[in-house]
């Protein structure tokens, strides 16, 4: 053992500078592999730790008039954790993305809001004082709508009691005005779902006291409960709700819309974390391998003399691997150190909003794990090396056989640098000049398919994003006629409209909506009603429903049900459970309310209306006429008083937090390129080193400097090609594969347009890459003395 460690520490201090950048190849290499992995868990928990540190809500109740006596009995339900009552007021806006649409505003009772259930995060400025009337504070997605900050101020009209006793609120809002001044930023879990485009307005205790008796009420209190173990607990919940408040406006929403959006959003951040992470892994490994084998490697031609001198191959072994345990020590120092200076980047998307503890993390399961994995991957691959390096005393001369690739480019009549060029890329030489030409082939494909299947991803989301029928949104405006009531007086039933006598429109259907259980899951149901031509909703899988004892649910809904398209489902509402045959799966986006657009229910409003669901109202939904543009109608219209509402298509927050991350897999395949390229740049010059005494020979034999140039360029091209015809299929078939994935998580069509163009430039950039990299080894080629290295060699 004396003579491996005297000749390891010769090699250590001849070879200093080669250990010093393997040691810091590993070192980056593993703090990427490991701020990625810690990245992924610290994102996978975000939203758990962000709901858990503001205490939210788990249910929410529309109670109509309460009394505290009610309360208390709510409050000593058990299962319940904390009880926060708001009373919801009529404001409207006037001005604004938000012109005649109601806000979702419900104003603080007692203190229990924002302390006990729903605590806010103070993004900017500071929290409203209870006791100011004016103070107000607003999510970051309204202010963001409204381009407000700190400082601002925002009016509203408002409806007295008067106005909806008489039904008149949506055209003559005869309350007070009030203006409210924003003081603070703030951040609920709530903000970053479904209700995140909005937010909810909560004015204060003393605005409530200002203005109870002025502001009326469509639907009274509004009960955010937060249970004891979660969403264990709320079907318990709900039903001695449903037992305490008699009131025949109770309504119950899911607050799936609120963490559900975003939660999927951070489930499909945290998958490509944990897969950027292997892909990453998987090039590192490959990358060290490489460097570190052709390092140890260089030892060879001194393994005849140390076998001589009585060297065994176990210790030559041993002595020549030596240098992997310096570079797996320090170098998983530094992956460590640089995994916890880089975890303020994580976590990214919509979880960085949620994350609760920004800044630097150490997470000792990830960092811990990670160390230990550093070490020993480092020391195998060292090993191993050693092991092929000491059995170079018992290689033997490899018979000559004709080149495969040279024969068939002979019989095709190719030039010959040609030939000669397509022979570097395809074969590994022979004795002791082969080369791992595998390895580049390998690189170039795999860099190709990781490019291409990012190329289908992004694709497949930005027609998701641009094609607004696909998540949902399956008409072109909302509109409102001010004189339409339903005539028996229940959201859900026949309505008449002079909507339909308006050529401007090619169809139009009035959409209702009411709080339903679904085989004890709690969700919105939309009704359907057909007025003039046909608006469906989006169906991903089977058909909208026709009958009266038909369904359609969300992707979420029948996986939380575990059921699947011709199962029956039982619906209770107002009256006695029916059963519903599943017909089809629907996309739920909300009408004039966020929604969560795979958690819900789709009727024909007939049969939701027979259910005597409480009512969460009514919206009409219009096709334009073939030739009418948007544009033009929503002027016209608006002179006459019948379009309100978001009349442009608005991206559902499932879908926006995860645009959000586009960039995560467009940095990944950037990376990977550059890998591969590099690797390619590597191969090539360590081929052309290898091969100096060919082109040495073939420059005896008359080939030019352009021919030998020529024979670089049509290696690099050979390389490159082979990468292509075997990266592209395979990128199609994983970027879909990825893509199909995520839109069945999002609960969305899976349709898409494939980037044939992107896959076209592609290939062009990749031929024109390579050979611009093979340019610097191929000039450097041209110049080979064939005198000089024939003699030396």
């Amino acid at each position: 053992m004396a003579a491996v460690r005297v000749l390891a520490l010769s090699e250590l201090r001849r070879r200093w500078r080669s250990v010093v950048v393997l040691t810091l190849l590993v070192g980056f290499s593993g703090a990427v592999v490991l701020a990625l992995v810690g990245g992924a868990r610290r994102t996978e928990t975000s939203l758990a730790r962000f709901e858990n540190a503001s205490r939210s809500a788990d249910v929410e109740f529309d109670a109509g008039d309460v009394t505290a006596a009610q309360i208390d009995e709510l409050r000593r339900v058990p299962g319940v954790a904390a009880v926060a009552q708001l009373q919801q007021l009529t404001l409207i806006s006037r001005t604004g993305p938000f012109s005649n649409q109601f806000l979702p505003v419900a104003a603080q009772i007692d203190t229990r809001f924002g302390t006990d259930v729903d605590r806010a995060r103070v993004v900017e400025g500071r929290a409203a004082r209870l006791d100011a009337v004016d103070e107000l504070s607003i999510s970051e997605g309204l202010a963001s709508l409204l381009h407000v900050g700190v400082g601002d101020r925002l009016s509203f009209d408002s409806f007295n009691n008067a106005d909806i006793e008489q039904g008149d609120a949506a055209i003559a809002p005869h309350g007070p005005r009030v203006t409210f001044h924003i003081v603070g930023i703030v951040r609920r879990p709530l903000d970053l779902g479904g209700r995140g485009v909005t937010g909810i307005l909560v004015p204060t205790t003393a605005f409530l006291e200002r203005y109870r008796d002025e502001i009326g009420s469509f639907s009274g209190a509004v009960l955010r409960v937060r249970t004891e173990r979660g969403s264990a607990d709320v079907d318990r919940v709900t039903r001695a709700a449903r037992r305490i408040f008699r009131s025949p406006s109770f309504g119950v929403t899911s607050l799936t819309i609120e963490g559900q959006g975003a939660q999927n959003a951070i489930d499909v951040t945290t998958v490509g974390l944990y897969v950027a992470a292997a892909i990453a892994a998987l090039t590192a490994v490959v990358g060290i391998a490489i460097a570190m084998s052709r390092e140890i490697a260089f030892n060879d031609v001194n393994q005849l003399t140390l076998s001589a001198l009585g060297l065994g191959p176990r210790h030559r072994a041993l002595a020549a691997a030596a240098i992997g345990l310096p570079v797996a020590l320090v170098g998983a120092l530094i992956a460590a150190v640089g995994a916890v200076l880089a975890s303020p980047i994580f976590p990214i998307g919509v979880a960085a909003k949620a994350e609760p503890d920004s800044g630097l993390r150490l997470d000792p399961a990830a960092v811990g794990v990670g160390f230990l994995a550093v070490i020993v991957t480092v020391l195998v691959v060292a090993a191993i090396a050693g092991l092929r390096t000491a059995r170079a005393t018992r290689r033997r001369a490899e018979p000559a056989r004709p080149s495969v690739s040279a024969r068939v480019t002979a019989e095709w009549g190719a030039p010959p640098s040609v030939a000669v060029g397509v022979r570097f890329a395809l074969d590994r030489g022979r004795q002791r000049h082969a080369l791992p030409v595998r390895s580049s082939l390998l690189g170039a494909g795999f860099g190709v398919l990781v490019v291409a299947a990012v190329l289908v991803f992004t694709s497949g989301l930005h027609h998701l994003v641009t094609t607004p029928a696909q998540y949902g949104w399956t008409w072109d405006l909302i509109g409102y006629d001010e004189s339409a009531n339903p005539a028996s007086g229940r959201d859900c039933g026949p309505i008449e409209t002079r909507l339909t006598a308006d050529r401007t429109f090619a169809a139009v259907a009035a959409v209702c909506t009411a709080g339903i259980d679904v085989d004890g899951r709690s969700v919105t149901a939309w009704g359907y009603r057909q007025l003039r031509g046909t608006v469906q909703p989006e169906i991903v899988e089977g058909r909208a429903p026709r009958g009266m004892h038909e369904i359609a649910l969300g992707a979420d809904t029948l996986a939380a049900l575990d059921r699947h398209l011709g199962d029956t489902v039982r619906v209770t509402a107002g009256r006695p459970a029916k059963k519903f045959r599943i017909v089809g799966q629907a996309v739920t986006l909300g009408v004039s309310d966020p929604a969560p657009i795979a958690d819900g229910a789709v009727f024909t409003a007939t049969a939701l209306d027979a259910l005597r669901a409480d009512g969460g109202g009514w919206n009409f939904v219009v096709k334009l006429a073939p030739g009418v543009s948007r544009a033009a109608a929503i002027r016209g219209e608006r002179k006459a008083a019948v379009l309100g509402g978001p009349v442009l298509p608005t991206l559902p927050a499932e879908i926006d937090r995860v645009d959000q991350i586009r960039g995560l897999p467009v940095a990944l395949a950037v990376f990977v390129a550059v890998v591969a390229l590099v690797a390619v740049g590597l191969a090539l010059v360590s081929s052309l080193r290898r091969r100096r005494r060919e082109l040495a020979v073939l420059k005896t034999l008359g080939f030019s400097r352009r021919q030998v140039r020529s024979t670089v360029a049509w290696q690099a091209t050979t390389v490159a090609v082979v990468g292509l015809l075997v990266g592209i299929p395979l990128g199609l078939v994983v970027g879909g594969y990825v893509w199909h994935r995520v839109a069945d998580e999002l609960g969305v069509s899976t349709g898409r347009a494939w980037p044939w163009l992107a896959i076209a430039l592609l290939a062009v950039g990749a031929l024109l890459a390579v050979n611009l990299i093979a340019a610097f080894p191929a000039r450097r080629a041209a110049r080979t003395r064939p005198a000089v290295v024939l003699r030396s060699e």
